[in-house]
C-alpha cells in the first residue's frame, strides 16, 4: 500500500466546496471527491491520502481517506483535463478553523519539499505516513470499527490535551477521552 498528500489552498478550490465535503462525510460516515493525482501511475485503490492545507495560515493535515477509484483522465476544477482519482475521506474537517493534525507536527514529520508542493497527489515515504498516523487521535467508540474516526486537535485540547505526552497519557490511562492511533508496517 502506498500513501499520497493531496493538497488544498484556499486560492484555489473554493473553500465552500471543502465544506461540502465536511457536511457530507458528517452524515454519510465517509465521501467520495475526484482529486489531482499527478503520481497517477503509482496510485491504487486502497492506498492512504493525506489532504495538506497549503497557502497563507497554517499547514496542515485535515482530512485522511483512501483512494476509491482508479485513476482517470477528467476535467478539473480548472477546465483541463488532467488526471484524477477518487478519494474516500473518512474524515475530513473545515482547513481554515481546524486540523486533524497542526502546522507544527506537518512541519517536524514532513519533508519540506511535500509542504510546499506544487501539484497534489503526490507519493510519501511510508515512514513518514506512519509517523503522521502517530498523531492522530481515534475517537474510542470508533476503534476497531472499519472507519477509525479522528478527534480534530482542538477537541483534544479542549479536553485537556495539549500536546502529545498528555495525549498519550490518556491513552496509558484508559481515559474516555482518546487514544493514539498507532499503524504497524
Amino acid at each position: 500500500m502506498a500513501d499520497f498528500i493531496v493538497i488544498w489552498k484556499p486560492t484555489g478550490w473554493p473553500h465552500a466546496e471543502i465544506l461540502r465535503l465536511v457536511n457530507v462525510c458528517q452524515k454519510r460516515g465517509a465521501v467520495d471527491e475526484p482529486w489531482r493525482f499527478k503520481s497517477h501511475r503509482l496510485a491504487k485503490v486502497g492506498d492512504r491520502v493525506f489532504a495538506l492545507k497549503q497557502g497563507d495560515g497554517p499547514k496542515s493535515i485535515f482530512g485522511v481517506g483512501s483512494i476509491s477509484s482508479e485513476p482517470f483522465r477528467g476535467r478539473a476544477t480548472t477546465g483541463k483535463y488532467q488526471w484524477l482519482a477518487n478519494v474516500r475521506f473518512t474524515n475530513i474537517v473545515d482547513p481554515l478553523s481546524d486540523a486533524l493534525i497542526p502546522e507544527e507536527i506537518v512541519r517536524s514529520v514532513l519533508p519540506n519539499n511535500l509542504i510546499r508542493a506544487r501539484s497534489s497527489g503526490m507519493p510519501i515515504e511510508n515512514s513518514v505516513a506512519t509517523e503522521l498516523l502517530k498523531y492522530l487521535v481515534v475517537r474510542p467508540d470508533s476503534i476497531g470499527t472499519r472507519n477509525a474516526v479522528y478527534v480534530t486537535w482542538r477537541e483534544g485540547e479542549a479536553r485537556g490535551c495539549t500536546d502529545v505526552l498528555a495525549l498519550e497519557l490518556f491513552q496509558y490511562e484508559g481515559s474516555r477521552n482518546g487514544v493514539i492511533h498507532q499503524v504497524r508496517g
